[in-house]
């Protein structure tokens, strides 16, 4: 309804950008920021707005004015207006519009007709605030009962209770020190099995490296092993021709010559080759240690992993056990504190009658409040 009754002063003041309905206080009740710019942080606007109002009556006073309550303040800038409006008790209204003023005066006739009902719905919001402050009230009021039953049933508790001995302390002490030597192991152990965790998957990607090195140097040494084998082919070739041509009646000393030529080139480049496969043996021999000595490191750190994390549990377990025991014991230590503090708990007890008081004396104000509102 309040939405509506917006719209209608913006259609009879199309000059209108934006409108801020808030009480004194500085609650926003309702606002056309919250539909248009997402920005706007729309609570302290409220604030200020609150604040300016305040700063207002401030000045009154200060100047040795009497001032019972506003009507209307106009802030007139270059490019925009701003009008705030005294639509109730506890309700006003801020217009923000572009340059409305005519011949010196405001030009507002044409929304009062609206000024009326948005009063009776602001403060009909202001009541709506006014009970929730008071249920919450009411909330806190039994709440703090509640805890007062709970501090009186503890006093008589306390009062046939017997206290913890001195040994209960000094039991408390130690198993405290084992605790905290207890953690401080599992934080170790944890931290050993996470570095076993990162080398074991270093190692696994240095092995998977591997397997492909492995793999890429025996295709190369295969490929050098099938070149001298070539190499010996064509030798061996050139030398049945060599053979033939000397032993022709009428020798071809030229093509003899060139080969030997050959020969001896081709003999070089395979001297060359198996060197080459001499050193890809030795490579491939040296990764498939290193590929071992890691497959072996590996499993060494699965298993060391494997130790580690049922270590762990133990440890858990062990700690686990040493804090049911130091919980029972606080308990019994608990007792004999609260005995040697029951003049304290006499006066939270005291202290809380005090505020329950002080709460049932607010909810008669609020409710007060909310007659005269209504």
């Amino acid at each position: 309804m309040v939405l509506k009754t917006i719209e209608r002063i913006k259609q009879a003041l199309p000059e209108v950008e934006h409108i801020v309905m808030f009480y004194n206080d500085g609650t926003v009740y309702q606002t056309t920021f919250e539909q248009f710019e997402e920005s706007v942080n729309i609570p302290k606007v409220g604030e200020d707005l609150a604040i300016i109002l305040s700063t207002f009556k401030n000045l009154y006073d200060l100047s040795n004015y009497k001032f019972k309550e506003y009507n209307q303040l106009l802030f007139d800038t270059e490019d925009t207006d701003v009008l705030i409006i005294k639509i109730g008790e506890n309700a006003n209204l801020a217009l923000f519009f572009r340059k409305t003023v005519v011949k010196g005066e405001l030009q507002i006739d044409s929304i009062k007709k609206y000024i009326t009902k948005i009063g009776k719905l602001i403060d009909i919001g202001r009541i709506d605030l006014v009970e929730r402050e008071i249920r919450l009230n009411e909330r806190e009021l039994k709440k703090l009962i509640d805890e007062m039953e709970e501090k009186l049933q503890k006093q008589m508790e306390l009062n046939i209770l017997l206290g913890a001995s001195s040994d209960d302390v000094k039991d408390i002490e130690k198993i405290q020190k084992e605790i905290d030597e207890l953690t401080a192991d599992i934080k170790k152990s944890e931290m050993d099995r996470d570095l076993r965790a990162e080398e074991e998957t270093k190692i696994e990607e240095k092995i998977s490296s591997e397997e492909i090195m492995i793999d890429l140097v025996k295709k190369e040494l295969k490929l050098k092993r099938e070149n001298v084998k070539e190499i010996d082919k064509r030798i061996k070739d050139k030398v049945e021709k060599k053979t033939l041509l000397e032993g022709e009646d009428e020798r071809d000393e030229n093509r003899i010559f060139e080969l030997t030529k050959e020969i001896e080139d081709l003999e070089l480049q395979r001297d060359s080759s198996q060197l080459n496969v001499a050193e890809k043996q030795d490579e491939l021999k040296n990764l498939k240690l290193k590929f071992e000595d890691d497959k072996i490191r590996l499993e060494e750190i699965i298993q060391e992993k494997v130790k580690k994390e049922l270590s762990i549990q133990d440890l858990y377990k062990e700690l686990e056990a040493k804090l049911e025991k130091e919980e029972s014991l606080k308990e019994t230590v608990d007792i004999q504190k609260d005995v040697d503090k029951l003049a304290e708990i006499s006066q939270e007890i005291d202290n809380l009658k005090d505020h329950i008081n002080q709460l049932k004396d607010k909810s008669d104000e609020k409710n007060k409040e909310m007659e005269d509102l209504k």
